[in-house]
């Protein structure tokens, strides 16, 4: 165990949303929550290879015209 698991764990258990209870009255109530979720995370994560390629794809444009 390293020394930030234990912080990390505090962290953890004083996040409201680290409940499990919390997040099963959420998703009990909205069956489309979780669809939801879901869309949002790939969206973040599509948008953020999109960036990085678009970085990438310029650094090397660059590297290529020298």
């Amino acid at each position: 165990m390293t020394t930030e698991e234990p912080c990390i764990a505090v962290l953890l258990a004083l996040s409201p949303f680290y409940h499990h209870d919390y997040w099963y009255g959420v998703l009990r109530k909205s069956p489309y929550m979780i669809v939801a979720w879901l869309f949002l995370l790939n969206t973040v994560f599509s948008v953020a290879k999109l960036v990085r390629d678009k970085q990438e794809a310029d650094f090397l444009e660059g590297i290529a015209d020298t």
